[in-house]
């Protein structure tokens, strides 16, 4: 953060991540070649580690959030659009609301199937 702050081009945006000479934000291909550096790198780093992780754990604790705070789907993805700095209408939104759904309805289908094994009833 000592770095970033002391380029100009720095301070005109969000981004995390920039370059070093100018301070604007790096390109995909240039986050992606940090992330393949991190894997070759031997240290004893998370498996898958690529650069479209971070995006889906933000999403995956979005969600969680949005449940936790009784928020409805339509306005969780409308939050999430924004966030992620998404079109409201491209539809990114609903994919990752998806994929959350389609996570919790299996987590609720196997606890069903423990029950049902362990003798308990499931009504």
């Amino acid at each position: 953060m000592e770095f970033r702050r002391r380029l100009e081009g720095a301070r005109r945006h969000d981004f995390l991540f920039v370059t070093v000479d100018t301070g604007k934000p790096i390109s995909i291909h240039g986050f992606d070649k940090i992330f393949k550096v991190l894997r070759a790198s031997g240290n004893n780093l998370p498996e898958p580690l690529f650069a479209h992780l971070p995006r889906h754990t933000w999403n995956d604790n979005f969600s969680r959030q949005m449940d936790t705070n009784g928020v409805a789907e339509d306005k969780e993805k409308k939050y999430r659009s924004y966030l992620m700095g998404w079109s409201e209408t491209s539809g990114t939104a609903a994919t990752y609301t998806r994929r959350h759904t389609r996570k919790a309805a299996e987590k609720i289908s196997l606890s069903m199937q423990a029950r049902v094994i362990g003798g308990g009833r499931d009504a």
